[in-house]
């Protein structure tokens, strides 16, 4: 009798437990099947007021995700912790997070980034949304601890549960992601880039606003040197957003500012130079204006200490950046203006300085003003 043969002999008692075990074991193997990695396409961070927001979406699998300083050690000799603001904010602040069968409360402020409920997002459909600070914190006192600067290029690890609650009762999937800051024309409100572009129209200016499909070195290696025409003489001045929001992009700007010096003097056998720093009212400056100069190792210096600061909110000053212009000592016919920016001013002005100084100031200081705009939600 051959092995097949014999299985047709097991009675049929037997026989409806194999099938009823197999049942089972389908059920269990579809129930806890593998989580997959999420995505890079599926995976959003943006710049969001006073830190950054990382929206994730949801796959079938995933109940929740913690975001880890860490992955799993496979040899289980080192505790990896999860990350956790020291704020209440009400993105993850409120969510409920089960460790070892209870949920997790403590007398320490802990806010852990968890997310287990779903909201809608205009691209990636339903997603599980964090919202990061400038720094998040890992680990106690009484144990291994640090934090983590949040920025273009860190590392964090998605943890990704397949229950609700962050709960190791089921099923989890550990997974880097390198946090890049994406671009679209679609976070800002309308008006703010009709206001941006506009400036750059009202002196016959260009304006750009940057997108995923742009490279933002060659935003100013090229399109700075590109708007300067060749000319004897020259005044250039950069009115640059000095707050915060502009961490990201200003050392690609100081990076990238020996190249555009070069390239000008290339073009422009005398020339001059002024820098306008603009941040908002309650920083620890209004403005701070840098007369024009033919000392170029002045402003490599200057340049190279732009220090970024303040502007806890999303508008910021300026129309006062601007309006600076007319403190400037222009000599020269050939004037153009870069503004280097990210943010919309105040829709309601804060000081003296409205939108039609700034575009009276404009005028009759006969400046040609680019803008370039990094987009900011």
């Amino acid at each position: 009798m051959t092995n097949g043969e014999a299985f047709f002999d097991v009675p049929i008692r037997n026989m409806k437990k194999i099938i009823i075990l197999s049942i089972v074991l389908i059920g269990k193997l579809s129930l806890y099947s593998e989580i997959l990695n999420i995505p890079d396409e599926y995976i959003i961070f943006e710049k969001a007021n006073s830190g950054y927001d990382l929206y994730i979406k949801k796959m079938p699998d995933v109940g929740s995700i913690l975001l880890t300083e860490s992955q799993k050690d496979t040899d289980l000799k080192k505790t990896n912790y999860g990350l956790r603001t020291l704020k209440f904010h009400p993105c993850n602040g409120n969510e409920k997070r089960i460790l070892d069968e209870k949920v997790l409360q403590t007398k320490y402020d802990v806010f852990f980034l968890v997310d287990s409920t779903l909201e809608p997002h205009y691209k990636l459909g339903e997603v599980f949304h964090f919202f990061f600070p400038d720094k998040v914190f890992y680990g106690y006192k009484w144990s291994r601890r640090g934090e983590i600067k949040i920025s273009q290029g860190i590392k964090i690890n998605l943890r990704l549960f397949k229950k609700k609650y962050a709960d190791y009762s089921g099923e989890f999937l550990d997974q880097w992601i390198t946090l890049r800051l994406q671009y679209q024309e679609s976070n800002y409100h309308p008006n703010v880039i009709n206001n941006f572009k506009k400036f750059a129209e009202i002196t016959s200016g260009k304006p750009i606003v940057k997108t995923d499909d742009h490279d933002i070195n060659k935003i100013f290696e090229e399109f700075i040197p590109n708007n300067v025409p060749v000319a004897y003489d020259a005044d250039v001045v950069f009115i640059i957003d000095a707050t915060m929001s502009m961490k990201e992009e200003m050392p690609y700007f100081q990076k990238k500012y020996p190249v555009i010096k070069k390239k000008l003097l290339k073009k422009i056998k005398y020339l001059r130079m002024a820098l306008i720093f603009y941040r908002d009212y309650g920083e620890r400056f209004l403005t701070k204006v840098y007369d024009f100069t033919d000392d170029q190792n002045y402003i490599d210096y200057l340049i190279g200490r732009i220090y970024i600061d303040g502007g806890d909110d999303i508008p910021e000053a300026l129309y006062e950046g601007i309006a600076e212009l007319a403190n400037l000592n222009f000599q020269s016919s050939n004037r153009i203006a870069f503004l280097i920016c990210d943010a919309p001013a105040h829709p309601k002005p804060r000081g003296n300085i409205t939108r039609e100084n700034a575009v009276r100031v404009l005028n009759e200081s006969k400046v040609k003003l680019h803008t370039i705009c990094f987009p900011f939600r």
